[in-house]
């Protein structure tokens, strides 16, 4: 008899009877969960892509910046996946010591990657290392350059175990269906409504004529989309979607074209459109998320050969310190791009090779920070260890 994934917290899938406890961790670990980590984090490397590569610049005057405009739409889903997963992980932790306890891990790979992230601006930019400098840097979360992420997760994650309250209160899968939808309310419906200006001549013909739109809903709340994103995790742990992965891979893939047609009518005439409904909190990146995240827990990735589930469980596990450090590899990449290619829609054949490089090459500095973290940890258990018996 199957598991459900509520009875397990790595979303195991089948019992594995008598074997090690290593060996039952490491096949109960749901490897579903490890592949959207790791498109996440491509994801990201890609929207850091087309930031520093000028894409953003490039005037949208006829169709063949169509595919960078719905690819960005596809990319843009990267955060909302970060937090659905939180949500689908978390949501059954209470608040307890053993919870906060886990705050060492992702506070270390912080600290690490902010070391890593100053020490080559030094020697990037021939610059002394700041002993203070570098501490207010890691305090205002500037250390490394994706560094508000961590500015934003930190508090998200203390406040987790009180969410958590609030979705075990609310009982019922109505309930739950209605906190989801009324939290997607709040953050992600002003960004389809408030986008026109009603009051310009031919406001439909050529939106991007102006800046300027019509409030038609209130967008105060906007700022609390990790809380959607959260609930809409937990939901789907505790009610999974059906399993028809080619349905969802079609509804995402036709999301994704509708609103790269949509983004580049509302672009055409001038550079991208870099307002609210392209944003992590808009219907678009929800919509696109959601229909990520359904696609991928509608497949059995638990049948892959169990070398290829380590390989990819151990990228999994270098998503957090590498999303900080390619940070690095944007900075050494970029800029000899424009140095070397003028003209920025010859440009974006080159995207591939970056974000490949910086992909690949974040996930090396975590590795090493990963090495150091897990020294340490061994280091403090036996210094706890000796502790205990000498004192006890």
């Amino acid at each position: 008899m199957q598991k459900n994934c509520k009875d397990n917290p790595n979303g195991s899938s089948a019992p594995y009877g008598k074997i090690s406890s290593g060996k039952a961790k490491e096949l109960s670990r749901d490897t579903r969960l490890d592949l959207i980590r790791i498109v996440a984090f491509f994801f990201v490397i890609c929207v850091h892509s087309l930031l520093e590569g000028g894409f953003y610049f490039t005037s949208v005057k006829n169709w063949s910046m169509l595919p960078l405009i719905s690819l960005r739409g596809l990319f843009i889903a990267c955060v909302p996946l970060f937090l659905m997963l939180s949500g689908y992980l978390n949501c059954h932790k209470r608040l307890e010591k053993s919870y906060y306890a886990s705050l060492g891990r992702i506070v270390g790979i912080y600290l690490l990657s902010c070391l890593a992230c100053n020490l080559f601006s030094c020697w990037y930019y021939r610059e002394s290392f700041d002993l203070l400098a570098y501490l207010l840097s890691v305090l205002d979360y500037s250390a490394s350059g994706y560094g508000w992420y961590v500015h934003m997760y930190l508090g998200f994650f203390l406040l987790i175990p009180f969410l958590n309250g609030a979705w075990r209160d609310t009982a019922t899968k109505k309930a739950r269906l209605c906190l989801v939808l009324s939290a997607a309310a709040v953050t992600a419906l002003p960004s389809l409504f408030n986008t026109y200006n009603f009051l310009m001549d031919g406001w439909w013909a050529l939106p991007s004529s102006s800046n300027d739109y019509q409030q038609l809903l209130p967008r105060w709340w906007q700022v609390l989309y990790p809380f959607t994103y959260y609930f809409m995790g937990a939901y789907l742990r505790e009610y999974p979607p059906k399993k028809r992965p080619w349905r969802y891979l079609a509804a995402t893939l036709g999301l994704v074209v509708i609103w790269g047609a949509y983004n580049y009518y509302r672009s055409r005439g001038t550079s991208f459109v870099w307002e609210d409904h392209v944003e992590y909190f808009s219907y678009q990146a929800l919509t696109v998320a959601l229909g990520l995240f359904c696609l991928f827990l509608s497949i059995d990735a638990n049948r892959l050969p169990l070398t290829v589930r380590r390989i990819l469980s151990y990228i999994s596990s270098l998503t957090f310190g590498a999303y900080l450090t390619s940070w690095i590899f944007d900075t050494l990449s970029y800029p000899l791009l424009e140095q070397n290619v003028y003209y920025i829609p010859d440009r974006f054949k080159y995207y591939p090779v970056c974000i490949v490089f910086s992909a690949v090459g974040a996930l090396f500095v975590s590795a090493g920070i990963d090495i150091v973290i897990r020294i340490a940890k061994a280091a403090f258990k036996r210094i706890n260890g000796l502790f205990r018996r000498n004192y006890e």
